[in-house]
């Protein structure tokens, strides 16, 4: 028995660690408007290249407004040309890599990768040397471990205060943003219990006027274009309207006629109410959705990468 309850706290520990490690952390990759050498579609393409990088270490990249983001730089550019026939390019640069608190207005952390590519412009030569930061570039692996592991000291740190300012938005009616704050922070926090008692205090004050601020945007959306595009975002902002929302009923009649105009199946579909489920647990999910939906509306900061 002794031996038994020693392995189940084992067992325990285990999966606590891993929870932590794999815990999901808000990290965004933000691309300056724009990087010396680089043109937009190579710019666009080392952008992917480092969302590739994060969703490898268990980050998912659809949280839209982030405190921390990931970004890149170039420097020391080196290109030589052979003129052979057909013409050969190389070019050696410096990939510079930045972990950058836009709040705090300063960058946590800098790892450089330099690469070298060669091809037969000097546009190719440039791709081929991007194709180097990828998931498997070790250098990199660990350069966003130690991200995860800067950001997670910084919420462990910082929860309380983030979850009071939360509070103070939320009596200001200031919810979405509020929820932006609470969905931001990892689940595996130390303090992340304080997060889920805050969440479900503002909550049913929310709902109703969340609730009917996106049967608005919806309405707006619809009334603009009805096309089978129009259909698709209307139906996003529906989508998140709780159904214990007084905004709730009208949703489902604008829902009804969008479906009714466009005659095509629409991704996002509106919430259904079922007692069986873990009410208190879809309170939290509903409030990270709106944060969600806070974020994705705001303008990008970039000012504070450069």
């Amino acid at each position: 028995m002794k031996r038994f309850i020693g392995i189940l706290i084992v067992s325990l520990m285990f999966f606590k660690g891993m929870s932590a490690q794999e815990c999901d952390t808000p990290i965004t990759v933000v691309m300056p408007e724009h990087i010396e050498e680089l043109d937009e579609a190579q710019k666009n393409y080392l952008s992917s290249k480092l969302e590739q990088l994060v969703v490898s270490q268990g980050i998912t990249s659809d949280f839209f407004y982030t405190q921390f983001v990931l970004t890149a730089d170039v420097a020391g550019m080196q290109k030589e040309i052979v003129p052979t026939i057909p013409a050969s390019v190389t070019c050696q640069y410096d990939v510079i890599v930045k972990l950058v608190d836009r709040a705090g207005m300063k960058t946590m952390a800098i790892r450089t990768v330099n690469v070298r590519g060669a091809g037969n412009s000097e546009a190719k030569a440039m791709q081929n040397a991007l194709r180097l930061i990828n998931f498997q570039n070790k250098n990199l692996i660990d350069f966003i471990k130690g991200a995860k592991s800067k950001i997670l000291a910084y919420y462990n740190e910082h929860a309380t205060q983030i979850v009071a300012k939360a509070h103070r938005l939320a009596n200001l009616d200031k919810h979405e943003e509020a929820f932006n704050l609470l969905a931001s922070v990892p689940e595996c926090c130390d303090k992340y219990d304080e997060v889920t008692r805050e969440i479900i205090s503002i909550y049913p004050k929310a709902r109703d006027k969340v609730g009917e601020k996106f049967l608005k945007e919806a309405r707006r959306i619809w009334t603009v274009d009805q096309t089978g595009v129009a259909a698709e975002e209307a139906c996003y902002w529906l989508s998140l309207i709780d159904p214990k929302s007084s905004a709730y009923a009208g949703g489902e009649k604008l829902y009804a006629e969008i479906k009714d105009r466009v005659k095509v199946e629409v991704q996002h579909e509106m919430k259904v109410y079922d007692d069986n489920v873990d009410l208190i647990k879809e309170q939290i999910n509903a409030a990270k959705e709106i944060g969600m939906a806070y974020g994705k509306g705001r303008q990008t900061e970039i000012n504070v990468i450069k």
